[in-house]
C-alpha cells in the first residue's frame, strides 16, 4: 500500500458514498483526469487496494476502508509538522472540526492553492491537496486522517468519531 493509493480510495469512496449507490461512477480514464495521474498508476493504486481487500471489483468495502483509515494509515504514514508556510488548512482548522477545538496556529497542507499561514503538514501524497479541492467529503476525511497522524488525543478522538460516523451508514 502507498499513500497514493489511500488518497484514490478516498476519492473512490466520497464518490460512492455522495452517489449515494455502490455502483462505481468512474472509468480509469476519469480518475486519470481528475486526479492527474497516468492510466497506469490508477491501475496499480486499485490493484493494491482491491488485494488489500479495501475493494471487491470496483466496490469499496467501506467499513474496513475506515478501520484501515484509522488505525493502519497513522502507523504506516505517520506525518510531521514543518515550519511555517502558506497553503491549505488541515486538521484542527479543518471543516470537520467546525469550532470545536480553536487553534492559535493552523496546520496546512503547502500549497499555493491556499492562502493560509499556518505550520506546513506534507499530505500524505502530492495529489492530496487537488483531490481535497474537488470533494468537500474526500476534504473532510484527508483533514481527519491528518488529524490522526499527528493530532493531540482530543483531535484524534474527533477524527475516530467523524470517519466511524461515516462507517455507520454504510
Amino acid at each position: 500500500m502507498k499513500p497514493q493509493d489511500v488518497v484514490i480510495i478516498v476519492f473512490l469512496y466520497s464518490k460512492q458514498v455522495g452517489a449515494g449507490s455502490d455502483s462505481p461512477d468512474w472509468t480509469f480514464e476519469s480518475l486519470a483526469g481528475d486526479l492527474k495521474l497516468s492510466k497506469s498508476a490508477i491501475h496499480r493504486s486499485i490493484e493494491n487496494l482491491k488485494s488489500g481487500e479495501l475493494m471487491l471489483n470496483r466496490r469499496i468495502n467501506g467499513r474496513r476502508l475506515i478501520e484501515f483509515l484509522i488505525s493502519g494509515v497513522p502507523v504506516l504514514f505517520p506525518g510531521q509538522i514543518g515550519r511555517e508556510t502558506y497553503g491549505v488548512e488541515t486538521t484542527v482548522a479543518s471543516p470537520i472540526f467546525g469550532k470545536k477545538i480553536v487553534s492559535n496556529k493552523p496546520i496546512i497542507w503547502p500549497s499555493d492553492k491556499g492562502s493560509v499561514k499556518g505550520d506546513a503538514l506534507e499530505p500524505l501524497h502530492v495529489i492530496a491537496v487537488n483531490v481535497a479541492l474537488l470533494s468537500d467529503l474526500s476534504y473532510k476525511i484527508l483533514a481527519a486522517i491528518d488529524s490522526l497522524r499527528v493530532g493531540k488525543p482530543r483531535e484524534r478522538k474527533i477524527a475516530r468519531s467523524y470517519l466511524d460516523a461515516l462507517a455507520g451508514g454504510q
